[in-house]
C-alpha cells in the first residue's frame, strides 16, 4: 500500500543523492586503480571489477578529462599554484601528458601564472610598500613562490616590478 510507495520514493531519492555525490567527487585514475586493487583483495572476481569500471566509464562517472580539468582549475585559481606544481600533481593522479597540457591551458584561461604571482606578492606584502622590501624579504617571497611551482625567471621579474611599483597594490 501507501507505505511501500513512500519507502520506494525514499530509496530512489537516496540512490540519486549518492549518485550525485559520487559524480561530484569522481575518483582520479590512480584512485580507481586503488579501489580495483582493494576489490580484488576482498575477493571480487577480476571480470566483475573490470565490467563495473567499464560501466562507470560509459556512464561518465569516471571521466579523466573532467577530473583533470576540475583539479587543474582548482589548483590554479584557488590555491594559486604554478604550472610545474599543477603538472606534478596531475601526474601523481595518473593523468597522461597530453591531457595535462590541454587542461592546464584551459585552467590558465581563468588566471595566468603572472596574475597568480602578482596576487601572492600583494598578499605577502600587504600593508608594506613593495619598493621598500629588503633582500631578506624578497628571498622569502621568492622561495615561497618557487615552492608553489612558478618559474624562477618569472618570479624575479615580478618581484622587480613589485619593487618598482609596476603593478598596483589594489586587490580589486
Amino acid at each position: 500500500p501507501r507505505h511501500r510507495d513512500d519507502i520506494g520514493t525514499v530509496h530512489q531519492a537516496v540512490r540519486i543523492e549518492h549518485e550525485h555525490r559520487f559524480v561530484a567527487s569522481a575518483p582520479s585514475p590512480d584512485e580507481v586503480a586503488d579501489i580495483a586493487g582493494f576489490a580484488v583483495f576482498v575477493g571480487f572476481p577480476a571480470a566483475v571489477i573490470s565490467e563495473t569500471i567499464g560501466a562507470l566509464h560509459q556512464l561518465n562517472y569516471l571521466d579523466d578529462e573532467s577530473f583533470a580539468r576540475r583539479w587543474a582549475t582548482s589548483l590554479a585559481a584557488n590555491k594559486l599554484w604554478g604550472n610545474k606544481k599543477i603538472i606534478f600533481s596531475l601526474r601523481e593522479k595518473g593523468i597522461d601528458a597530453a591531457l595535462i597540457e590541454r587542461v592546464l591551458q584551459a585552467a590558465r584561461q581563468d588566471i595566468s601564472e603572472e596574475e597568480a604571482i602578482e596576487t601572492l606578492i600583494r598578499k605577502k606584502t600587504a600593508g608594506k610598500k613593495a619598493d621598500f622590501m629588503d633582500n631578506k624579504e624578497k628571498r622569502r617571497i621568492f622561495q615561497s613562490l618557487l615552492g608553489r611551482g612558478f618559474p624562477a625567471g618569472l618570479i624575479l621579474r615580478k618581484l622587480g616590478e613589485a619593487g618598482q611599483g609596476d603593478f598596483d597594490d589594489d586587490e580589486g
